[in-house]
């Protein structure tokens, strides 16, 4: 008797991961370009401010990558520890730094609709394998990561 209700235990609990899994909405692109945009990035450099200053792994003594997945999560990791986890956003709209569309990229708190910063990321890849997010301000910050 005991296996049977554990057999039972079993399926419920596979059917419970089946429905969890198959109610996942992947986020809205505004361009399939930004499909590359997905996985894991390595912090190599954050430059600009009021100062212009340049930092990297090595002169601040940590490790940073970030994470983007379909269903619209961010995760940021210090020292492979996970210090944020945050709902994106990917919309087109105009840059201060260039001509055109640009996509832009904004955070919300998860379960939330408020922006946390009225200043979205402009994002862009010089390779498929390097990624650029600059903050949409005349004194904002640019961040330069690699592919993981």
């Amino acid at each position: 008797m005991k296996s049977k209700t554990r057999l039972y235990f079993i399926f419920a609990l596979m059917l419970l991961a089946l429905i969890a899994n198959s109610c996942r909405k992947d986020i809205s692109l505004p361009d399939p370009s930004l499909e590359s945009l997905f996985g894991t990035w390595n912090w190599v450099q954050t430059s600009g401010g009021n100062a212009s200053q340049i930092t990297t792994p090595a002169n601040q003594g940590y490790t940073q990558s970030i994470e983007f997945d379909k269903d619209g999560i961010f995760r940021s990791f210090v020292n492979g520890k996970k210090s944020s986890k945050l709902k994106f956003s990917l919309s087109t709209g105009t840059s201060i730094y260039k001509t055109g569309t640009a996509y832009l990229l904004t955070f919300t708190h998860i379960g939330s609709t408020q922006n946390l910063s009225q200043t979205p990321e402009s994002v862009w890849f010089s390779t498929s394998d390097s990624l650029f997010l600059k903050e949409e301000t005349s004194d904002g910050y640019q961040y330069v990561y690699t592919r993981n």
